[in-house]
């Protein structure tokens, strides 16, 4: 509320209801796509329920507001360049060291993805344009997104590609596992067997999931292309800004035996 919300309650105040507003959404606005579109529980989480929140508001307060919503970003489409990591480029570092146990998605899942500055370019055009533009523009692939499966295949042929150049052996890949066998059998053994901090990162890497199992495409209106070659060059730029990291040798996952008293109690 405070970072998507009550910031643009705020701008109302210093600028005039006639400007020409562009407010940067996500794709997963439309949550479920079922329910109440007021409603918390209509969306996966708070952000997305903000950010939807937002885009009403900015229809509400400005007479010439434009929406643009676009899923997953990655680096620049010339070399991977990206200023902040996020998203999907968080997922690098824990994933060459070895602290992901595995991806909890579905393969043949979409996961749509932007180059950042053919964002910034249409954001960039739709604020400087002297004519109307339609309210809602939706950028990215649609139905010709890249699938889970290939994405993360794309990731870690790149990041091998990238270790095999300077003589490192290739990461070890953690597999793909549905969220039902996920849930019936890796993750309450998991609750047993990990430790704190390995169960922390398996509640944090949960976040993620909703975006890794998600069989409809978005439906477009600026459609991008070659989203696996964006990605290619984008874990390359990493790998190569972030030696260190990209080169680790990652430790097999250990599980954590129970302790016991070393003196049992009465029967």
């Amino acid at each position: 509320m405070q970072a998507n919300v009550a910031s643009l309650e705020a701008l109302a105040s210093v600028v005039p209801r006639s400007a020409h507003v562009v407010l940067l959404s996500t794709a997963y606005a439309t949550g479920h796509g079922r329910g109440d579109p007021t409603a918390v529980d209509s969306y996966r989480n708070t952000y997305e329920w903000s950010k939807a929140a937002a885009e009403r508001l900015v229809g509400e307060i400005f007479d010439h507001a434009v929406v643009v919503r676009f899923p997953i970003v990655v680096g620049r489409r010339s070399d991977g360049h990206i200023g902040h990591l996020s998203g999907l480029m968080k997922l690098f570092k824990p994933l060459v060291s070895g602290l992901v146990p595995a991806i909890v998605g579905r393969r043949e899942a979409f996961l749509d993805i932007v180059c950042v500055d053919d964002v910034a370019t249409h954001v960039a055009d739709l604020a400087t344009a002297d004519g109307r533009s339609p309210r809602l523009q939706v950028l990215g692939h649609g139905a010709i997104a890249p699938t889970v499966g290939d994405a993360f295949d794309t990731v870690f042929e790149s990041i091998d590609a990238w270790r095999i150049r300077i003589g490192i052996p290739p990461m070890v890949r953690p597999p793909i596992v549905s969220p039902d066998r996920w849930d019936r059998f890796h993750l309450p053994l998991a609750r047993r067997c990990l430790s704190p901090v390995q169960l922390l990162l398996v509640d944090m890497l949960s976040e993620y999931r909703p975006y890794l199992c998600m069989t409809r495409p978005f439906d477009v209106d600026v459609q991008m292309d070659d989203p696996l070659g964006s990605l290619r060059r984008s874990v390359d730029w990493w790998a190569t800004t972030n030696p260190r990291a990209a080169g680790v040798i990652a430790q097999p996952w250990v599980a954590v035996q129970p302790t016991t008293s070393a003196v049992e109690p009465d029967s």
